[in-house]
């Protein structure tokens, strides 16, 4: 099977199993007048039926003192082989390859075409491998920012969403423009939340607060901030307005048992923060020795509120938790290996 530089790495992969397909059937041809390999047969029918999408072809990538004793061509030095077999054994020498591109593309970044050959390897990509090699984390992380769309952006420090942009040539006139909103304030004396924004497609233009612009870190957009009625939270269930106290965390979940039993929003405030100012004095009875402990931030009524949206987006039995957990998958190797010109 040929490979030319003008194939991509998809296309790479198809032919790799299609030479070894026909590896599986020249043996089968040999096999009527010479003993066949068995072991060699399965190991090339295995690679025929495993490699598919969850496998990634990765090309080696020398250190700089490995490529500087090749240029002094010093191949047959001791050190040189001894780095080549340590660097060639390490998973952080292989770099991922984006299946769309072609080896044409790479030539200049890994030296596909020139004389001396790259060496090629796949492997199953795993949440093991993962974690053994540093390139190809980031070759994920990578993947992942291309796919993430800003309008589906919903984490517990920001949202996607719409503000108000004033037009300060037009009368100061308002048009409601895409932003990324960030999690709302409350100044001390307040009662109205207060939100920090950034607009996508007029980032840091016509800023209506030069005290942000003044205070931006360099680097960073600057942020206006809103007041709640010029702001729309995209989300179904925003999560910037979860309530970001853990003291709250424990009582708001007891939210689904008391609307069950017919309580009001209200009612229901009341409740939880009669039962956290009962725990809480308490703790301070307990602590009294050491100093006490400080105030308790009482359960407003919005932070009922947003759990009872957030328990009928999601449903009680399936709501997501706060504490993210991180699952391993089983361990992998490497399936094939082979040399591209």
């Amino acid at each position: 099977v040929r490979v030319v530089i003008s194939d991509t790495i998809h296309s790479f992969k198809a032919k790799l199993r299609e030479a070894c397909d026909r590896e599986v059937s020249a043996i089968d041809k040999l096999q009527k007048t010479t003993p066949a390999d068995d072991a060699k047969r399965a190991s090339y029918l295995s690679l025929v039926r495993r490699i598919n999408y969850m496998h990634i072809v990765m090309v080696f990538v020398p250190s700089q003192r490995l490529r500087e004793l090749s240029q002094a061509h010093r191949e047959s030095d001791r050190e040189y082989r001894r780095l080549y077999g340590l660097e060639l054994q390490d998973p952080n020498s292989w770099q991922p390859l984006h299946q769309i591109r072609d080896f044409e593309s790479y030539r200049n970044q890994y030296g596909f075409g020139a004389k001396d050959a790259a060496l090629l390897r796949v492997v199953e990509g795993t949440a093991d491998y993962k974690h053994k090699n540093a390139r190809y984390r980031d070759f994920l992380e990578e993947q992942k920012a291309w796919k993430t769309r800003v309008e589906h952006l919903n984490n517990e420090g920001e949202c996607f969403g719409y503000a108000k942009y004033k037009h300060k040539g037009d009368g100061f006139s308002t048009e409601w423009r895409c932003a990324t909103i960030d999690r709302p304030e409350i100044p001390a004396g307040e009662v109205s939340k207060r939100f920090r924004a950034c607009f996508i497609h007029a980032p840091g233009l016509e800023s209506e607060s030069s005290a942000a612009s003044s205070t931006a870190a360099a680097g960073q957009v600057a942020k206006d901030v809103f007041n709640e009625d010029e702001v729309l939270l995209a989300p179904l269930h925003p999560r910037i307005n979860d309530s970001d106290r853990q003291e709250h965390v424990e009582f708001l979940a007891r939210v689904p048992e008391y609307r069950d039993q017919g309580l009001t929003d209200a009612q229901i405030v009341a409740v939880l923060n009669k039962e956290m100012k009962a725990q809480h004095a308490q703790q301070v009875f307990g602590y009294a020795e050491e100093g006490g402990i400080g105030p308790c931030t009482p359960i407003t009524l919005a932070d009922v509120q947003q759990e009872l949206k957030r328990l009928d987006a999601f449903g009680a039995a399936q709501s997501p938790s706060r504490i993210d957990a991180a699952a391993s998958s089983p361990s992998n190797s490497p399936t094939a290996a082979s040399p591209v010109r």
